[in-house]
């Protein structure tokens, strides 16, 4: 397991030096990281961690292999049956320092057990988490959901965001922007053939396309769509910013929209507008210079050739253009 955290430090610093300075990790790190970053031990965006993901036994979460293998711990899930377990695995988060909770209110594409428009957890289990997180810091919710069922569990319970949303439909649409709820699209996930099995690759070619199908009318009906990639699943670490031209392509967004997505309204849905996400006074010096003009090209940015300087907490984390070289 060491072997990973090495492999981690490098996936921080990449993603910082390619132009993120905040992420959400859903799934996998622990507060210690968020921490060993905010303390400036290794180099990488500041995190906000759920630590792991919960879902019912055989949802998205649950690893257990038909060899009888038990996979989930290693994923990073928690299994949990009733609302009473809900609870209390959400406080348990809580106390293990998670800055969001997440859950999953459908099945997967990389899941061995389920499929993406299966129901998973209920909408009773996933309101006893938003009333727990609320209770507990008013902690954000970040719900995977794919299919309708799932996402209609999801908004129904109140949940801060909708993870993927793929097979949103203009009901739904509607009940999200009255309440607020914010849509994570995901596009760049949709990208890749990199799966875990020939079962998942099925699976991902169907709702790849679903999800390219969607998105256009999901910004067109006005919901707020932010930022997030699944990076580390299948897209790479530091090719985050390659989200915003797919915004454009599929979700008919501006490059200027697409822009605001990841930055005013991604800082937003994280709880930190009032410090991030524009360039005010009396706001954290966070600051990316690229090439060239994006609103002509935003595919550029996801280039890293095209990220010349990033500035995290008013201090430079990669200067690629030499504007800091000293003039001889």
């Amino acid at each position: 397991m060491s072997y990973h955290y090495f492999q981690l430090v490098e996936r921080l610093r990449v993603t910082l030096h390619n132009g993120v300075t905040t992420a959400r990790d859903l799934m996998g790190v622990d507060a210690g990281v968020r921490q060993a970053v905010a303390d400036g031990l290794v180099a990488g965006p500041r995190l906000l961690v759920a630590i792991d993901m919960m879902s019912q036994t055989s949802g998205h979460a649950d690893f257990h292999l038909p060899s009888g293998v038990d996979l989930t711990p290693l994923v990073g899930g928690s299994l949990v049956d009733s609302v009473d377990e809900a609870r209390r695995r959400t406080r348990e988060l809580v106390a293990a320092g998670a800055d969001v909770l997440k859950i999953a209110s459908s099945g997967g594409i990389a899941s061995p057990s389920d499929q993406p428009e299966w129901l998973g957890m209920r909408t009773e289990m996933i309101a006893a988490v938003v009333a727990e997180a609320k209770a507990y810091g008013n902690k954000p919710v970040a719900a995977h959901a794919i299919g309708y069922a799932g996402i209609e569990a999801a908004v129904e319970a109140g949940v801060t965001s909708i993870e993927h949303g793929y097979q949103l439909d203009d009901t739904l649409r509607r009940r999200m922007v009255d309440q607020g709820i914010f849509l994570v699209p995901t596009l760049l996930e949709t990208m890749s053939d990199v799966t875990v099995s020939p079962v998942a690759r099925e699976k991902s070619v169907r709702w790849h396309r679903i999800a390219h199908e969607a998105v256009a009318a999901s910004a067109a009906a006005g919901v707020k769509i932010a930022v997030g990639t699944d990076a580390g699943l299948s897209p790479d670490h530091g090719t985050n910013l390659q989200e915003l031209g797919l915004l454009v392509r599929f979700g008919g967004l501006t490059p200027m929209e697409a822009i605001v997505a990841g930055t005013r309204t991604s800082a937003e849905l994280c709880g930190l507008a009032d410090v991030l996400g524009t360039v005010e006074a009396g706001k954290i010096a966070d600051v990316v210079v690229v090439r060239g003009d994006p609103l002509a090209d935003v595919e550029s940015l996801g280039k890293p050739e095209n990220i010349l300087l990033v500035i995290k907490d008013g201090a430079v984390a990669v200067d690629r253009g030499g504007f800091l070289t000293p003039t001889p």
